[in-house]
């Protein structure tokens, strides 16, 4: 079951609108609204919690600086290109650097096991 999240289209467009103009308030709303599930995608697929809160930080600067770019693409769709990018990136230099990558999170045993 797919849960909704609290937000309207118009509305996330309108703090769009705002952070744009330099609100900063428009911005924590929309930390508000969306950090939690874009920190949830992205802990699923990078088990380093530490670079994750980096991931989601970085997104929001860029949203900070790029707001007034932003074209009317769904917001939540916007972030999360704008967060897997990110991630990508991040993952990427910490190969190159041979940095080796977190160990992913065992699953747990099923109910056969």
């Amino acid at each position: 079951m797919r849960r909704e999240r609290p937000t309207g289209a118009g509305e996330d467009a309108a703090l769009l609108r705002a952070v744009a103009a330099g609100d900063t308030d428009a911005l924590a709303t929309l930390y508000d609204r969306h950090s939690g599930w874009l920190h949830a995608r992205l802990a699923r697929r990078c088990p380093d919690r530490e670079l994750v809160g980096e991931i989601l930080q970085d997104t929001f600067l860029t949203v900070w600086r790029s707001a007034a770019r932003h074209r009317g693409a769904e917001t939540g769709g916007w972030l999360w290109t704008l967060a897997s990018r990110r991630l990508a990136d991040a993952l990427r230099r910490q190969e190159r650097a041979g940095r080796p990558l977190a160990e992913p999170v065992p699953p747990a045993p099923s109910a056969e096991d």
